[in-house]
């Protein structure tokens, strides 16, 4: 018996049996997207009227994109809940984020907030604790939800992050990879019963400067258009560069990915990326800093992914 399982149980003691379904999906699963808000200064009402649930609004109508240079929220909400699996509600979910996590680039994440009526279980990733980039968390409810927002039937706000975007990104919803049994995504219904959806059709993004993802919206084309053909690296943009660059990568399933910049000598100046990223195209960014933060010199330098059995090494020209 799983130790997710075992924190869900406390929900089944207290989980009424839900309504027929409302929500005709032929979706397998239920979805956990993303909803980008404006902040409020009442911090009390972000989980109730501030909430997509408090304002009625169905998943299939969530704001995936965010503006640069605002203070905003950005909702992590489970929907379209009412599934084979899952037809009384649900009870938790096991999940982690991640986006740049580097202060002051990209995306910076400033605080959270829980809006489950149960307990939270976080738990630090290689950046720190959650919700710092690469940490998970496991969120339950005391009570089954099963709130039904417009056509898209059962809806469970999970919280709500507080964040600001210095520059373009994503935040993207993971599985929880911190877990002694290792990297998992799962929910649980109502009757305490723990699954693990495909990450692919279930998992949103929320793109600032970049388009997100929203997955109650997402249909069999677009999700066979989401996959590539095979792994790939692109050429930097732009290149030569000064400043800033972007590095692009293809993965045709989910898996660990490594993305390092070396220089002539061979040296390990950077490290991109060093995670576990789903299926589909990516996108990092490079500011022309060393692992310490100082701005490295100009002249060449060399991209190296590895992914699998995949590699490739791409030239990079810095000018300075």
């Amino acid at each position: 018996m799983s130790t997710i399982f075992l924190i869900f149980v406390v929900a089944i003691l207290a989980a009424p049996f839900g309504a027929p379904n409302a929500y005709a999906n032929n979706s397998p699963a239920p979805k956990v997207a993303l909803h980008v808000s404006s902040a409020t200064t009442k911090t009390a009402t972000i989980c109730t009227t501030w909430s997509p649930n408090g304002r009625g609004i169905p998943c299939s109508q969530y704001v995936v994109t965010g503006a640069l240079h605002q203070s905003l929220l950005v909702y992590m909400v489970i929907a379209q809940v009412d599934t084979p699996l899952f037809s009384d509600g649900i009870t938790g979910i096991s999940m982690g984020i991640q986006y740049n996590g580097n202060t002051g680039q990209g995306l910076d994440v400033i605080g959270w907030t829980l809006c489950s009526d149960g307990i939270e279980y976080p738990n630090a990733g290689p950046r720190g604790d959650w919700p710092a980039s690469g940490g998970g968390n496991v969120v339950t409810w005391i009570t089954c939800q099963e709130t039904r927002i417009g056509n898209d039937g059962v809806h469970a706000v999970v919280g709500a992050f507080s964040v600001y975007a210095y520059s373009s990104d994503q935040m993207r919803i993971t599985p929880n990879r911190n877990l002694d049994g290792g990297s998992s995504f799962a929910l649980a219904n109502c009757q305490g019963s723990e699954k693990h959806p495909d990450t692919l059709v279930t998992l949103g993004r929320a793109g600032f400067g970049t388009p997100g993802l929203n997955p109650c919206t997402l249909t069999q084309s677009g999700i066979s258009e989401m996959v590539p053909a095979g792994y790939r690296l692109y050429p930097n943009a732009p290149n030569p560069f000064r400043g800033a660059t972007r590095v692009g990568f293809d993965v045709p399933e989910a898996g660990k990915v490594a993305l390092q910049v070396y220089d002539l000598r061979g040296r390990l100046v950077r490290v991109l990326a060093d995670d576990w990223y789903p299926a589909g195209n990516h996108q990092v960014d490079w500011n022309a800093h060393d692992a310490a933060g100082a701005p490295v010199a100009g002249g060449i330098y060399f991209l190296h992914l590895k992914a699998g059995s995949f590699h490739d090494t791409r030239r990079m020209y810095l000018r300075k």
